[in-house]
């Protein structure tokens, strides 16, 4: 038995000094490309290392900025305030989180200024931001169809339903609050089969808000009270 340890250990250890040997050939042959790949990877290492903390740096920025904005806003320099939010809005290189709470703070301003053909195009950029949160995409679609569906001369125009559709189609977080306009857009266009079938898919869903589904409830009511008799 130790005779066949002892020609078990050597060829082994034949094998190990092959592998080895097979191994140094190969680095061997290969150093430059071994060297050039090693060097790509810390410089993509580097790269990565410095664009965190650029992004970081940007991110605390404007995140300061924006703190400012909230205080100048509140203590009624709303012309300084604007001027702010305006600037980090429409800056590139503003982190994404930052730039949509912004965003949503400028369109507000617009609105209150009367500018709702502003605030729209903010709502509509957000509504379809590829790196907003999933709310912020969500909220500036819901906010884009309030204006829309609460305007005299939009209300009435035939493709919102269409445009509607579209954002209730994508959304997740804020799904049957869109549908909820949907529902009275409906309503406003005598489409009451439409809006009856959208607000009772509301008052039916156990996930929606208890208000929510109040106000579906109501809906409903408005529906019947018009002449709408439920199938």
């Amino acid at each position: 038995m130790s005779q066949n340890n002892e020609i078990n250990q050597i060829i082994n250890q034949a094998k190990s000094e092959a592998r080895s040997e097979k191994i140094a050939k190969f680095f061997s042959k290969n150093s430059k490309t071994i060297f050039s790949i090693l060097v790509f990877a810390v410089v993509v290492l580097v790269i990565y290392f410095v664009f965190n903390l650029y992004k970081n740096s940007q991110e605390e920025k404007y995140s300061e900025i924006l703190q400012l904005s909230i205080i100048d806003e509140q203590t009624g320099n709303i012309n300084k305030a604007k001027e702010a939010l305006k600037n980090i809005a429409g800056n590139k290189s503003v982190p994404s989180g930052v730039k949509s709470i912004a965003s949503l703070r400028y369109a507000a301003i617009l609105l209150n200024e009367g500018k709702k053909s502003e605030a729209l195009d903010i709502y509509k950029t957000l509504s379809n931001c590829s790196s907003c949160d999933s709310y912020i995409k969500d909220l500036g679609g819901l906010l884009m169809i309030k204006i829309l569906v609460a305007d005299e001369v939009e209300s009435q125009k035939p493709e919102l339903l269409e445009i509607i559709s579209e954002i209730e189609n994508k959304s997740s977080e804020l799904k049957y609050e869109i549908i909820e306009q949907k529902a009275i857009a409906e309503m406003q266009k005598n489409e009451f089969e439409k809006a009856y079938a959208s607000f009772n898919s509301i008052v039916n869903n156990p996930e929606v808000s208890r208000n929510l589904k109040e106000r579906a409830k109501e809906g409903l009511s408005i529906v019947v009270s018009k002449g709408y008799r439920p199938k």
